[in-house]
């Protein structure tokens, strides 16, 4: 756990922002290119915002900069940004912003400060970023501007709370507001060095960001999945349950259901019982009279249980994918009709269930089954 101090460069990152390195730049130097204002003769009470590399004009009333509308142009942008993004906690504290500058061309007169804000934010061109504080910093007046001697505005904040960046840039917008009126070719340049332009942050604690590889990831989502198939095939209550919840609330399908949609349902309840079920306990929890607590029409229901979505633990692996690579070495014809070849379906090597098929009614398949008494 340390304090952060960042250098502002001459690089621009992100093809947008001003750098901040936390590698000293070295001795005190003049930006360059000049980076910072022309101020001319702007009167006092003006502002303006930065551009990354350049020296600019353009002095206003309005609107008051920084603004807190983070310019994301290409080598353009009005931030300092870190040269690195970050995982961790700054602590409540204080944060110490500095603009030194310098007049180049001409100096002796303005009279001026540097406004600050601090924001972080994941896109290197400050897109997403969110403001941390809550309006201008205001930083301590320059004044006389001349080229002889750098000055550097200051602002020490003890206001900005603490707060948790993951995978996320600091920036700082900042711009520049005359208070005292210069004159013709007056300018205001940033200073590049280890007492110049720079940002103090109060303690930083780093999270180191937990990686896993390809076979790991695999090993878990394996894991997941089985212990899932074997929550299901601890007991038959489980697995009704479990059918009962995925057919709450949804509407049936009037239509009847194909062959290759019962198999599927069939070879969920072979999933779920691989570990522990017996060939009975299969029966039982398909049972959609138990199941859902009620008679449910048609084969579509089994249809719907099939293919509705069900979240596996941590894996996120879906009833459907788990199913689908079930069926990867047991397709079943969608065509079959037969009552061979639906009990075949139900019961792969166990011996057959007490299953009953209805005829065709109004261009639907019927189908019930009776297990244990029902």
């Amino acid at each position: 756990m340390a304090a952060k101090t960042w250098y502002v460069t001459n690089t621009i990152v992100g093809s947008t922002h001003q750098e901040m390195s936390e590698s000293s730049p070295g001795s005190d130097a003049t930006s360059s290119p000049n980076y910072g204002w022309t101020v001319g003769a702007s009167a006092a009470g003006t502002y303006c915002r930065a551009d990354a590399g350049s020296e600019i004009t353009g002095f206003a009333a309005s609107p008051i900069e920084p603004d807190g509308s983070i310019v994301t142009t290409a080598n353009a942008g009005d931030c300092w940004r870190s040269a690195n993004a970050m995982t961790g906690t700054f602590d409540t504290g204080t944060w110490l912003f500095q603009m030194a500058v310098i007049a180049v061309t001409a100096g002796g007169q303005m009279d001026g400060n540097a406004g600050f804000r601090l924001f972080k934010g994941k896109a290197a061109n400050g897109s997403d970023a969110v403001e941390i504080t809550s309006g201008r910093l205001v930083g301590s007046t320059v004044t006389n501007l001349a080229t002889s001697a750098q000055q550097n505005s200051i602002h020490n904040s003890t206001s900005i709370p603490g707060f948790s960046v993951d995978g996320e840039y600091i920036f700082v917008q900042v711009g520049w507001e005359i208070t005292g009126a210069g004159a013709m070719l007056h300018d205001c340049i940033h200073r590049i060095g280890t007492t110049a332009s720079l940002v103090t942050s109060p303690n930083f604690s780093a999270t180191t960001p937990q990686s896993m590889s390809a076979t790991e990831a695999a090993a878990l989502a394996l894991a997941a999945v089985v212990t899932f198939a074997r929550s299901l095939a601890a007991t038959a209550t489980g697995a009704a349950s479990l059918i009962a919840q995925a057919v709450a609330g949804r509407s049936l399908a009037a239509s009847a259901a194909s062959v290759a949609d019962v198999a599927r349902a069939v070879t969920f309840a072979r999933v779920a019982a691989a570990t522990a079920a017996t060939a009975a306990t299969v029966a039982w929890a398909l049972d959609l009279r138990r199941a859902a607590g009620a008679v449910l029409e048609g084969v579509a229901v089994l249809g719907r249980i099939a293919s509705f979505p069900r979240t596996l633990t941590a894996a996120t692996v879906s009833i459907a994918s788990l199913v689908a690579a079930r069926l990867s070495t047991a397709t079943l014809s969608a065509s079959a009709g037969s009552a061979a070849s639906m009990a075949l379906a139900v019961t792969a090597t166990p011996p057959p269930l007490p299953v009953v098929f209805g005829p065709f009614m109004r261009g639907e398949l019927w189908w019930s089954r009776r297990v244990g008494g029902f």
